[in-house]
């Protein structure tokens, strides 16, 4: 059941979950700007218990000009519908998911979160702060044709193999001295599926890579970017190791064949 919108000027009546994302004060003093220019009124959403389930921002931004709060109640609303309500209005970026089910994850088992999905993400982008993507690529398991975020966003993500993420990596990393495309997610794409052929030898690849790395140019589509590791791996040598792969016709799936 939901009721309103209620207004107040009792501020006090309001309360803060710790679960929820943590306030950004950049985001508070943007919204006082744009409020005190004009604001119109949009209620935020609490539940029966007056806590504050999305609009924690817009509340205190309203608080600090004196302002009426506009507030909608929930009943039976918990702090775990609000990824769900936020991911359905955009409003929740990778990190506050991250943060949000990390959070969770420690509530509910204190003596051991630290090995569960959400947190070894966390461990895992603390020490590789890489974009999104790129760390459900390589911690999810789940395929590149898939949907990981949506499944991240809904706290279902698992970790397919920590260590086997770290070895990789680890990898990727020790491209940085000859080439930027190490940050390229379709460029890691086709590097992991690479990694895959069981006659791929990183020792090679990388020697291969330091006296040729003006071929690994930037390029449109994984697929694309494994036709010149392909061809950095292959030059001049004489035992040749061949990729077989498919596209999407957006060009952006690579498979290995089995």
């Amino acid at each position: 059941m939901i009721e309103g919108p209620y207004r107040t000027k009792d501020y006090n009546i309001f309360k803060f979950d710790s679960m929820n994302r943590e306030i950004d004060e950049r985001h508070v003093k943007r919204l006082v700007t744009s409020f005190e220019k004009k604001y119109v009124e949009k209620p935020i959403i609490v539940n029966q218990d007056i806590v504050i389930m999305d609009g924690q921002h817009t509340f205190l931004a309203l608080k600090q000009l004196g302002l009426e709060i506009s507030y909608n109640i929930h009943h039976g609303m918990t702090i775990d519908d609000v990824p769900v309500l936020n991911g359905n209005q955009k409003a929740w970026t990778f990190h506050h998911y991250l943060d949000f089910y990390a959070k969770k994850e420690k509530k509910e088992n204190p003596t051991d979160y630290a090995l569960l999905p959400y947190n070894l993400y966390k461990s895992f982008y603390k020490s590789h702060p890489y974009p999104a993507f790129i760390l459900l690529d390589l911690l999810s398991g789940v395929g590149f044709g898939a949907h990981p975020l949506k499944i991240f966003k809904e706290g279902n993500i698992q970790v397919k193999d920590f260590n086997d993420a770290k070895r990789k990596i680890k990898m990727i990393e020790e491209m940085k001295p000859f080439t930027m495309l190490y940050k390229s997610r379709s460029f890691i794409i086709a590097f992991i599926n690479a990694l895959e052929h069981y006659q791929f030898n990183f020792k090679r690849w990388m020697d291969q890579l330091e006296k040729n790395r003006s071929e690994l140019y930037s390029c449109n589509t994984a697929a694309q970017y494994m036709e010149r590791i392909q061809y950095i791996y292959n030059y001049r040598k004489g035992d040749k190791l061949i990729f077989s792969f498919k596209q999407k016709a957006n060009g952006s799936f690579v498979k290995l064949a089995s």
